[in-house]
């Protein structure tokens, strides 16, 4: 195989996948297009013993657009939208960034890791809050304070292998059922890091012929399929989508028109950057 450090390397496989290969770091970044269930799904691995999860907040305003993002972590090898939030930035569930910036009454699956390089320890979770304490649906532990980052999602899709029932935490059929793009994050069983990015718009969109992206029970059996055994559904419909290696990759069809600005986004950061850079 040629030296990711002399040119990237773009193997495809016609109708499948396409592997793609990071040309300034020591170590390699895969990217595949796959389809599930009639959509494309854009899937980015790491190995964790060669990458990190950042969080990252917008610098100046409330909200930015993933590009901003990118220009404010040029070293993100992919940025990836991810918890939700409410018009004016405020985050709609779980955010920790240090200290806490947002939590929810409601059951909520989460993300927490440390600011480790190298051995990060990552958790997945439900969590609630109530009078200003925080509990967990699983874990007897109160891994949250020794958590630097905290990022809410809805629903936990996998946890220790298994398929998660939705309804502890409380969702519309519509936003359980109905086929829209998605952006999810998971851990693998050989201890990859992957992103993952389902491609399509949402109920108004299909109408027009647009391919409308998964279901969360059609997600989840995709994410078994790539041997995930921990998993979290972030922010989709219109906010989805993804900067890998310096390029925009839209989820939502309507981000390829204009771009929405999000409040929070997950970066993938090679540990250490080649010498040679």
């Amino acid at each position: 195989m040629t030296n990711p450090l002399e040119s990237a390397l773009r193997l495809t496989m016609v109708g499948l996948c396409v592997f793609v290969s990071q040309p300034i770091y020591a170590v390699e970044l895969q990217h595949q297009t796959l389809w599930w269930k009639g959509a494309q799904v854009e899937v980015v691995r790491a190995d964790r013993a060669d990458y990190h999860l950042e969080l990252l907040l917008p610098k100046e305003r409330a909200l930015q657009s993933l590009d901003r993002f990118y220009r404010d972590a040029p070293d993100a090898v992919a940025i990836l939208n991810a918890g939700f939030f409410f018009r004016d930035g405020r985050p709609s569930g779980f955010l920790k960034s240090q200290r806490w910036r947002g939590m929810s009454t409601k059951v909520r699956g989460v993300l927490g890791f440390d600011d480790a390089v190298g051995q990060q320890h990552i958790v997945f979770d439900r969590l609630y809050s109530s009078q200003g304490a925080v509990y967990s649906m699983f874990r007897g532990d109160d891994w949250w304070y020794q958590s630097n980052f905290i990022i809410g999602g809805a629903p936990l899709l996998l946890a220790s292998g298994q398929a998660m029932s939705f309804e502890s935490e409380d969702m519309l059929p519509s936003f359980i059922h109905n086929r829209y793009a998605r952006s999810a994050i998971c851990l693998t069983q050989s201890d990859k890091l992957l992103f993952i990015l389902v491609r399509g718009g949402d109920q108004y969109s299909a109408r027009l012929g647009w391919p409308s992206g998964l279901s969360l029970g059609d997600l989840q059996l995709f994410l078994l399929s790539l041997e995930c055994v921990d998993a979290l559904n972030l922010d989709g419909g219109y906010s989805s989508g993804m900067i890998l290696n310096g390029r925009w990759v839209g989820g939502h069809w309507l981000q390829n028109v204009v771009a929405r600005r999000v409040a929070n986004a997950l970066a993938i950061v090679p540990n250490q950057l080649s010498s040679s850079v």
